[in-house]
Parts: structure tokens; sequence; C-alpha cells
């Protein structure tokens, strides 16, 4: 794992709210910018926390417990697929999980998303395996018991969409296989109480100590989520078929003849998992496209499914359709223009700039930050022996070609991570964060104009401040502050700014971003 700055909106977010827990010594409410945060429950934010405390405020304890969370999600899938299927099964399964350019990104990120899908994975098959314990007359009670756990801790991750995403698949597992399974409502009771006692824990807490006000606001927001874009997050229906077909590819592709949901009178250990992880899969796509915000990490508990999905592909006959053998060759071209562009950004740019006017994107791409020899060749080199493995599947279906390509994505993961993500952030924004580190020994006020970034909290090392802190009329228009306060804007803003922030001036000005102060009265 590479320590760069924050590359991603979320994780920002919440490694302010974990920053926040430990300056303020208050580790029951999410904060951000020390006004309350009502949009997610805290338990990932203690995960933070406790890095933090071990290794110090910073990106990779903010990182950490996603590359934990890797290893336990690799360690899951493996002994599920040992335990019902073989080892070179559950090695393949970890294979199509890792060799997708989605799914092992992820687990380098400080994004809520990797544990909430452990938990939720988990949890199902813990409810399935239990099941049929029951039925064999074996002791049953502990997998159902941590079934409960694992969903009740998902909804303390992430809140109540939890409940959706695992109680669903489920129902419709029992319900399509009703000619050959009976509902089990003896277990339904024991997994619910386990569950409730679980994710009810800090809300009825919360509620108890602080009123209902979390608990409305909560509420409120998710049905937003549901109902409207949010955040300016909105896309077309089939956003998430494309986020999935695209970022886990090539299991994205392996797994399209494996759906099956309907179990036969004589399944065995192999048609359940293949039933529920269709059931699983098929919803996940369904409600997230029904979800008018549209965010690429929302439908990442997709990930476990379909890699489970393309695993089983290598029991069969590694035969692929013509449609499977377009998509292979279509999305591998994509992938390796992909890494051509990025090998030749700075060519490209160059082009931009001259055709765009947006001030914002000149100023930003402006920046030299260059590939060396070396990484531009190495960057070229994968790209084309990624298409000469994927060539090589499709014309010879050989199991060892298909693990030369999954083998592939993770390098171009690797490459894509260590060497240009970090250069990406850079043009993205590096403005503001070199402000903001710049301005972190300052006890101000921060706020931004016209954009929306965590980055004016976590990299000035934000303080508790007066309640009017977030107020940003109060803010602009007090002349009597007892702090100096910076406003941050995208430079496609100055006009705007120069005409409502008469009494500040503008002290920062690089790569599309400015900044105005206003200083602190001396009285």
């Amino acid at each position: 794992m590479v320590i760069f700055p924050f590359f991603d909106w979320d994780e920002i977010n919440f490694a302010e709210i974990s920053r926040e827990m430990i300056v303020s010594n208050n580790f029951l409410q999410p904060q951000v910018g020390f006004a309350p945060f009502y949009e997610k429950p805290p338990l990932f934010n203690w995960l933070q926390v406790i890095c933090m405390k071990l290794f110090g405020i910073s990106e990779f304890s903010a990182r950490l417990p996603n590359v934990i969370c890797g290893v336990l999600s690799v360690g899951m899938i493996y002994f599920f697929g040992l335990k019902n299927n073989n080892r070179r099964f559950a090695l393949l399964w970890v294979l199509s999980f890792l060799g997708g350019f989605l799914s092992l990104i992820f687990f380098k990120s400080g994004i809520i998303d990797p544990w909430f899908n452990l938990f939720i994975y988990g949890g199902i098959l813990l409810f399935i395996e239990g099941y049929f314990k029951s039925k064999r007359e074996e002791k049953y009670a502990i997998h159902i018991i941590f079934s409960g756990i694992f969903i009740g801790l998902a909804v303390l991750t992430k809140g109540p969409v939890a409940i959706i995403l695992s109680a669903v698949p489920i129902l419709l597992f029992f319900f399509m296989n009703r000619s050959v399974l009976d509902y089990p409502f003896k277990l339904f009771a024991l997994w619910a109480s386990v569950f409730i006692a679980v994710a009810s824990s800090w809300f009825i807490y919360e509620t108890y100590s602080h009123g209902f006000t979390y608990l409305h606001e909560f509420l409120k927001y998710q049905v937003r989520l549901f109902s409207i874009e949010d955040a300016e997050h909105g896309g077309f229906p089939g956003y998430h078929f494309i986020v999935i077909l695209i970022g886990c590819f090539p299991a994205s592709i392996l797994c399209l003849k494996q759906f099956k949901t309907k179990l036969k009178p004589d399944f065995n250990s192999d048609d359940i998992f293949i039933s529920i992880n269709s059931i699983l899969l098929i919803v996940v796509l369904t409600i997230f496209s029904i979800v008018q915000t549209k965010i690429i990490h929302y439908s990442s508990l997709a990930y476990f499914p379909l890699s489970y999905l393309a695993a089983n592909f290598f029991s069969g006959t590694l035969l692929l359709n013509k449609v499977q053998k377009s998509l292979l060759v279509g999305i591998g071209l994509f992938y390796a223009l992909a890494l051509f562009a990025l090998a030749y950004f700075s060519d490209l740019k160059n082009g931009v700039i001259l055709h765009t006017k947006n001030i914002n994107i000149i100023e930003q791409f402006s920046q030299r930050i260059e590939l060396s020899s070396m990484e531009k060749w190495v960057t070229i080199l994968i790209a084309v022996c990624f298409m000469i493995a994927i060539f090589h599947f499709v014309y010879s279906t050989a199991l060892k070609s298909i693990i030369a390509v999954f083998a592939a994505m993770i390098l171009i993961v690797e490459l894509f991570y260590f060497v240009h993500l970090p250069k990406l952030e850079r043009y993205s924004q590096g403005g503001i964060i070199d402000f903001c580190k710049g301005s972190a020994s300052d006890d101000a006020f921060y706020h931004t104009f016209r954009m929306k970034s965590y980055a004016i909290y976590y990299y000035t090392n934000y303080q508790l401040n007066d309640s009017m802190a977030s107020n940003r009329t109060w803010l602009i228009e007090n002349n009597n502050l007892n702090k100096d306060c910076y406003f941050v804007a995208p430079k496609k803003a100055k006009p705007e700014i120069d005409s409502v922030f008469t009494h500040y001036k503008l002290v920062y000005d690089e790569r599309g971003v400015v900044v105005y102060k206003k200083s602190k009265n001396p009285l």
C-alpha cells in the first residue's frame, strides 16, 4: 500500500470523521467540521480510529482497515470454496475475485464498502449453511447467530440498506426453491433476535443520549439516496451493469453462462452456492439500478457472487460463445488503450488544453507531472502482454491462458495504484491539498464556495471552532471574527467571489484553486 493523499471524496470524508473523533474525544457521534454527520453509523470509523491510535493520523492508518478486510475477504472465500468444493476451485475463486480492477483496488482505499460487503456476504452464506445443517440435524445455531451478528455489524457500518441486501436474496432463495425447501421460521426467529440486538445497539444509545435527531436525519438521508440524485451523483439505469462489466473484467464475462437460480430435486452443495450467488448478484444490480444516486462502489457487493460464478466457469468445458469472445476482446482493448493513454498522458493533456476553455482544467493540466522512461515503457509492455493473453485465451480456451489474463489484470491494478494514481491525484486535487497542508499550523475557520471538499478539514488539522463555523453566511458577513477565515473555491468561480467576498483578500491562486482570506479582528 503506497501512501499518497486521498483520491476519493469518501476517503477524506471518513478519515476526517475518525480524526475528529480523536480530537474531540467523542467516539460515539460522527462529525465533520465538528458538526453532526447524519449519513453513516460509526463502526467503520472506530476501525480507523484504532489504526490512527496505533500508527498516527495518516492516509496509511485510514486505509489500513481495508487492507485487513481484503485479507479476511480472501480468507473467507477460500474457506467456503474449499469447504464446499475443493482446493483448486477455492484458488480459482480467489484469483477471479482479486483479478478484477475494482475489487482489488477497493481494498487499497479508505471507503466503507469493503467491510460492509464482507459482513453482508459472510452473513448470507452463514445463514444458508446453518439452514442445511439444521436439515441434516447437525449443530446449526452458531451459524445463524454469527449470521445475525454479521448483518447487524453491516447495519452499524452503512445503515438499513444492509437489511435489504441480505434479507431479499435469502427470502428469494427460499421462495424460488419452495418446491424442494421449506421456510425455516425457527431459524429466522433466532437470526432476527441476534440481528436486532446487534444492529440496534448504537442507535438505541444515541437516541437515549441525544434524542431522535440523529435517527430522524439519518432516515431522511436514506430516503433521499433512494429517491433522488444525491451530491450530483446521477446516472442512467444500466450504470451499474456497465461498471460491473468493465470493472470486474474478465470475471464479468466468464460468469455470463453460469446463472442458475433454481435447485433441482437432487441438488448438491455446488447447486446451492450457484443458486444463492446468482440471486444475490441479480438483487444487487436490480436494487442499485433503481436507486437514483449512482456511485461506482454502491454495487461492489456484486464482486463476491460474480467472482464465484466466474470460478464455476472453470468447472465446465471452458468454451466461450461469440458474445463472450467479443466482449473479452472489446473490453480488453479498452484496458489496453487506457494504459496507452496513461503512458502518453503528458502528450494527450496538451491537446486537451488547446481544445478547452475551462480554466480549471487548463490550470490543472498545465502542471508538469511526468512519467519516467521506465514507468512509461513498463505501462506499454503490460498493455501489450495483456492483449496477447486475451487473444490467446479467446482462440485456445486453455486454463493457463485465462489465468494469465487474471494475472495481467492484477499487474495492471498494481501499476495503476503505485505509479499512475498518485500522479492523477495531483491533477485532480493537488492545488487544494497543497494549500491545506501549508495552512495546517493556522488555527482558523475554513469553508468552501461553489465546491465541496473535506480536505479543508483533514489537511489543515482543523480544530473545534465556534458553533457558527459551518455557517457560510455568518463567515462572509461577520467582520468581527476572532480567527482568520479562508474560503476555498474553483477558479471558475472567481468573478462571483470578487463580487460577494468584499472583505476578503485573494491569497492563493494555483492549479485551478483560489483561496480568499479575511483576517481576524485584532480587537
